[in-house]
């Protein structure tokens, strides 16, 4: 029997540690996150598609409220998820504001069964300066060191901006080239989770309704500029003789507002923009933010394809048109 006792307390010893080693988190103190609320992402023994779980998942653990902010609404079986690979992501309220605090929840969260990952709802800071590309290389620069104008060929639109050089990004992607096989689709959607994306001559034809986060509205209209910014380059009408030309000449563009005129936003709310596509079958997203292990565990789970902030490295980009 004594044989017996060491064998359970090797094997408690040893489960625990399995347990302790389900994952690693790399926050620290000085990162920028909520005090009061935290993202466990649930593994797929605990976890499936809008299961409703209690506090006592957590064990003795003080936890004030959970929230799936991958709950779907709506028909599920048409979204065409696959059960087996997605995994819940619960906003995990605690009852005291302190990042200590939530430093504390979550390295005790790795003894916990059923977690899979868990990690601080940062703060996302987003560009709202715009992005600064890296001049084009000389042999496409003229005397004033932008391309020169272009002449109009059959896959070149007539959007003056990109006639007399100074959309010369586009150029440096050798968008034109990518033109020449398709100019995009209305059929497409890409949602644009930002500031939201205002109503513009250059962009209605390619707009439609989104969702406001902040408001809990339909009322997307840009306060801001950056969101529609980045419609812009990715969808403004193309040759329609006036302003700009977007990547995608035809596209469905849907914004996704998650907050206003502050220059960051928290990794939760992203979350629910996330959610909220997969419901309006948006199969691309483009966001201007940093992404982390639950958004893109979340993301590979729905089949999504996200579109970062490139940066402003010198880089060489072929471009694919929706």
């Amino acid at each position: 029997m004594r044989y017996l006792y060491v064998l359970l307390i090797c094997f408690t010893l040893t489960l625990t540690q399995l347990v302790a080693q389900s994952f690693t988190s790399h926050a620290t103190i000085d990162q920028d996150f909520c005090g009061s609320t935290l993202l466990v992402t649930i593994d797929g023994n605990k976890g499936a598609l809008n299961r409703v779980h209690s506090v006592g998942l957590f064990g003795g653990i003080a936890i004030e409220s959970i929230r799936d902010l991958t709950k779907i609404e709506g028909d599920v079986l048409s979204l065409r998820i696959n059960e087996d690979t997605f995994r819940q992501i619960l906003l995990i309220t605690l009852p005291v504001d302190c990042k200590e605090n939530v430093l504390d929840v979550i390295d005790r969260f790795r003894f916990v069964g059923g977690i899979e990952y868990a990690e601080p709802n940062y703060v996302i800071s987003v560009d709202l300066d715009g992005i600064n590309l890296p001049l084009p290389s000389p042999r496409r620069r003229g005397d004033n060191g932008v391309p020169p104008p272009r002449s109009r060929g059959d896959n070149v639109p007539n959007d003056p901006y990109f006639l007399n050089g100074q959309m010369w990004g586009l150029e440096r992607i050798e968008v034109v080239d990518a033109w020449s096989v398709s100019t995009g689709s209305h059929t497409i959607k890409v949602g644009i989770i930002d500031t939201g994306i205002s109503s513009h001559p250059d962009l209605d034809a390619n707009l439609t309704t989104g969702w406001d986060f902040v408001n809990d509205n339909d009322d997307t209209h840009d306060v801001n500029g950056h969101g529609t910014n980045i419609a812009g380059t990715i969808g403004a009408v193309g040759n329609n003789g006036i302003g700009i030309v977007g990547v995608n000449w035809d596209v469905t563009l849907v914004p996704i507002k998650i907050h206003t005129t502050g220059s960051s936003v928290s990794f939760s709310a992203a979350v629910e923009g996330i959610t909220w596509a997969t419901e309006q079958s948006i199969p691309v997203l483009n966001y201007s933010i940093i992404g982390f292990q639950s958004m893109k565990l979340y993301e590979q789970q729905l089949g999504i394809i996200r579109v970062y902030l490139c940066g402003v490295q010198e880089m060489r980009v072929k471009i694919l048109i929706l």
